[in-house]
């Protein structure tokens, strides 16, 4: 990812803690699988040496095990990160690593991304989301690519658990009426939408379906309504 902001470092005898405020720049790319584990809970990723000793700590380092303790500064690392999201940044969400099914979203607002070594990391704030695409695999056979219209995205701690409420459609761009209803009148064949509502979290998402004609006339309309309607 690209960003501007400031950022200010201390690290001492306590470890490296780091505070940043920054924004997200163009080219800006996110990644993360809401189908697995994310692995940020172990915090043996950074090593604190001390360089003036460095020769010393080579002989020895076969003698010496490595030990990671609460006594001890192998990693202790707090970072903190308040990130003005803009729209260049595209956030890629994996909810399916078998099939391959992903959320790509862009929008604007406010997220705050912590990492702690005791709690691991954490994201709470809220997207408002322009645009974006669902790729969506129907029974594990069918891929589509469901277009984002509009929706919110909610961090609450876990980012796995963050809420979802999108709203989409997949365009079949020619689709004949009498699918719905063979005594229906034989005509060209119209544009319909096939919509899904997607609320619920990121790593269970609760599907709900639908169907319009935007460009119908109010017979075909009520030929759909009928056809599709819930006794």
């Amino acid at each position: 990812a690209y960003v501007t902001g400031n950022a200010n470092l201390v690290a001492d005898d306590e470890g490296i803690r780091l505070r940043a405020e920054i924004e997200t720049e163009s080219n800006s790319k996110f990644v993360y699988n809401a189908a697995g584990p994310m692995g940020t809970t172990s915090n043996e990723f950074v090593t604190f040496t001390d360089s003036s000793n460095s020769r010393k700590k080579e002989k020895s380092i076969e003698e010496t095990p490595v030990v990671n303790n609460e006594n001890s500064i192998l990693s202790r690392l707090n970072l903190d990160f308040l990130i003005s999201v803009t729209p260049d940044l595209q956030l890629r969400v994996y909810t399916n690593t078998i099939t391959n099914d992903y959320i790509d979203l862009y929008g604007n607002g406010q997220v705050n991304a912590i990492y702690d070594e005791k709690e691991g990391f954490s994201m709470k704030g809220n997207l408002d989301l322009s645009r974006g695409t669902y790729k969506f695999t129907m029974q594990d056979i069918f891929p589509k690519e469901f277009a984002i219209r509009s929706g919110t995205l909610n961090f609450n701690g876990d980012p796995f658990l963050a809420n979802l409420n999108l709203n989409t459609l997949y365009t079949v761009p020619s689709a004949s009426l009498t699918d719905l209803n063979p005594t229906a009148e034989r005509r060209k064949s119209v544009k319909v939408n096939c919509l899904m509502g997607i609320t619920g979290t990121l790593q269970n998402p609760n599907l709900t379906f639908g169907l319009e004609l935007p460009d119908g006339n109010e017979e075909e309309r009520e030929l759909l309504a009928s056809a599709t309607s819930t006794p």
